[in-house]
């Protein structure tokens, strides 16, 4: 998240529309960001979620809210800084190309080691179809549920805007998700990490331990993750510059 508790991957959407709130979100808000973390709370979570079933829990959190700025995958209700930056100045350091790519890297969901290419285009989109062109089966639709862990499409990823972005452009717009530890596992260490920064104490060994397991959850410390994604990275970008010099 940003300064303000915004996640930047909720936030690029047109604010001159409407937007969904997500009021599910408040159903499960005060189970997501407790009083106090421990196991109390989680086996609150896990109980609402046998209750509820994961296709409500993912559509509850996974697709971002708009209701509560203090909880997780918050989208703000309106443009961030860096959301306005991004708007002036990529138009103004791409002003002589016709043709860009954007490849957003994250880590966090997918196979383990694996660089998941996920596109948020309609099929028959003429930019759908160069990126197939380039990858193949590879690409992924993020828009259309084909994103097996994340079942709840989520509303304002920056590869969603980048033609509002440069309209005079033709762009191409990837997310590479690099996998690392079960789907479970990082939503608990997401949700942890919220509460420490707004209840608990960063100091403290339950503090420390909360940031450790972040920095696991996103980055596996062991050379055989990072030879594996630097070689997908590396295919993935070479791709991807050859179908730019191919347009």
């Amino acid at each position: 998240v940003n300064e303000d508790n915004v996640d930047l991957n909720r936030n690029y959407v047109d604010f001159n529309q409407p937007q969904d709130s997500n009021e599910y979100y408040l159903e499960v808000k005060d189970l997501v960001l407790p009083e106090q973390f421990g196991e109390e709370s989680e086996a609150a979570m896990q109980a609402w979620i046998k209750e509820n079933g994961v296709a409500n829990y993912q559509k509850a959190v996974m697709s971002g809210q708009r209701v509560d700025p203090q909880g997780i995958f918050y989208g703000g209700t309106g443009a961030t800084w860096s959301n306005e930056t991004m708007h002036k100045v990529l138009p103004e350091i791409l002003a002589g190309q016709k043709n860009v790519a954007l490849m957003d890297i994250h880590t966090g969901l997918g196979p383990y080691g694996h660089g998941d290419l996920i596109h948020a285009y309609a099929k028959a989109s003429p930019e759908y179809v160069e990126l197939q062109n380039w990858f193949g089966e590879e690409i992924i639709a993020i828009n259309a549920g084909e994103y097996g862990e994340t079942a709840a499409v989520a509303e304002g990823p920056i590869v969603s805007s980048l033609h509002r972005i440069l309209p005079d452009h033709r762009s191409f717009a990837l997310v590479n998700e690099y996998g690392t530890v079960e789907f479970d596992r990082v939503i608990k260490a997401i949700r942890a990490d919220n509460w420490l920064h707004l209840k608990g104490d960063l100091e403290s060994e339950q503090g420390r331990a909360i940031k450790q397991e972040m920095r696991d959850c996103f980055y596996c410390v062991k050379d055989e993750w990072r030879q594996m994604i630097w070689d997908r990275a590396i295919w993935s970008f070479e791709r991807m510059a050859e179908g730019l010099r191919g347009l």
